[in-house]
């Protein structure tokens, strides 16, 4: 592959790393589930985290 494109796919895991949830939530199996309650889930999980140390 062309740099520019690894670089791209470098760029697209860290962002979807950034904004996934940290742990599975019952009910968001399907793909717009995941969509709309994926950030939300994840900004929750990284408090819990943060809280219980679990950075």
């Amino acid at each position: 592959m062309a740099p520019d494109q690894l670089e791209r796919m470098r760029k697209a895991v860290d962002f979807a790393q950034r904004v996934a949830p940290t742990r599975p939530h019952p009910g968001v199996e399907s793909a717009a589930a995941n969509m709309l309650a994926g950030p939300f889930a994840a900004m929750i999980d990284r408090a819990r985290d943060a809280i219980s140390g679990k950075a």
